[in-house]
């Protein structure tokens, strides 16, 4: 009888907290209610375990899935609530902050179509592009030498970080701090992942593209992908949708549709380095055309662009970094059973893609676990549990 107790207890749980459950084999997709509630348990349910527990434990207040190849989608879900207030159930629309996920999603991926138009070079001086980059400056001569392949491999010598919010209230203001900032070694000789240097990208591919690094990313990345719900600075209509971030200051309110990161939010949301926000619909789709580039199939993107951005680059130290990419590395994020091949990228938010190519698989899980504070890092764990647990699930099917 105790038994059956904690079974019923824990299936009253399950039904609280999962919902929008799908299955997709090949193209043709079947409704949780239609597809049989057993299979999908017993393939995925170690998976909602872990997730779940972490609900239930405060990690996050819930979180969205999904995981596929590069022909479908094999498994989305929503579990929990969008805060702690559970007013509202997440699915696999629930919008997150995608937080540094704007760093592969949006940037590097413009500067892959901008490459292959080449209307711009990865051997291009940053100065050729934003020549206040170097105008007027003590360091006139290592700065004339950092490219924008620099900037991808966080190798510019430009900090990881600054407070750049405090002083500039706007996108132009927030650039022109970049460009004053001093460097901190010269540029090639040390790895130092730079919010800065990807901030400062995202302006050249503005000026390159001849567009706001916004209107490149809808035109060309994600309205060819069909990604309808990627967007910077949501309209207000659609912040019910969004999973909140941070409490604001001591009030009883978070942000909600309004982007978490403090540099982002003092550049408008327009940064190259976060601003993002998107659900795992969207990001399945844009996986699915990373996949299918590497592998050397029909994408939106350019095949050996696509390789040359997810490859090991020759950087000082053992950074295992592409361009723009995290490559994967046993015990990281990405756990420790996806293929060398593989490639991701995290967002502080909670979020989180893995791209692996010789499994034909990706792996997406969005939460927002700076709900109510960013004081816990317990999500780092569950990220990896998540990857190995499916990765297990699916040799077992």
């Amino acid at each position: 009888m105790k038994h059956h107790h904690v079974l019923s207890r824990r299936m009253a749980l399950k039904q609280s907290l999962r919902v929008s459950a799908s299955i997709t084999f090949g193209r043709h997709l079947l409704t949780e209610r239609e597809s049989n509630a057993v299979e999908l348990t017993s393939q995925f349910g170690p998976v909602e375990e872990i997730l779940l527990q972490a609900i239930t434990q405060k990690v996050f207040p819930g979180c969205s899935v999904a995981l596929g190849n590069s022909n479908s989608v094999l498994w989305s879900s929503g579990f929990g609530y969008l805060s702690l207030s559970k007013q509202k159930m997440v699915s696999p629309n629930t919008l997150y902050d995608l937080a540094s996920l704007t760093k592969v999603v949006g940037t590097a991926s413009v500067a892959v179509q901008l490459l292959a138009s080449e209307s711009l070079a990865l051997n291009d001086s940053v100065s050729k592009w934003i020549p206040e980059f170097v105008a007027n400056h003590d360091e006139s001569a290592l700065r004339e030498e950092i490219t924008i392949q620099h900037l991808l491999t966080h190798t510019s010598g430009l900090p990881a970080w600054k407070p750049i919010y405090k002083s500039a209230s706007n996108y132009k203001e927030t650039i022109a701090a970049i460009c004053q900032t001093d460097l901190e070694q010269p540029p090639g000789e040390k790895y130092r992942y730079s919010d800065l240097g990807m901030m400062l990208l995202g302006e050249i591919l503005s000026r390159a593209g001849k567009s706001p690094l916004a209107k490149l990313e809808q035109d060309l990345v994600f309205k060819p992908l069909g990604m309808n719900q990627t967007l910077r600075n949501p309209p207000q209509k659609c912040w019910s949708e969004v999973a909140p971030t941070e409490r604001i200051g001591d009030s009883q309110n978070f942000y909600q549709g309004v982007v978490h990161d403090e540099n982002a939010r003092g550049g408008e949301g327009l940064t190259g380095h976060a601003g993002l926000f998107s659900n795992v619909v969207d990001l399945s789709k844009f996986a699915q055309a990373w996949l299918n580039a590497v592998r050397g199939d029909k994408s939106l993107f350019d095949s050996t662009l696509a390789r040359q951005f997810s490859s090991r680059q020759k950087i000082p130290g053992d950074s295992r970094r592409g361009l723009g990419w995290q490559l994967f590395s046993p015990g990281g994020s990405g756990g420790t059973l996806l293929s060398e091949s593989a490639f991701g990228h995290t967002g502080f938010t909670g979020t989180s893609l893995w791209i692996d190519p010789e499994k034909d698989l990706f792996l997406i899980l969005l939460s927002n676990r700076v709900h109510p504070t960013r004081k816990n890092s317990r999500h780092l764990a569950i990220r990896r549990q998540f990857a190995d647990t499916i990765v297990r699930a699916l040799k077992q099917s």
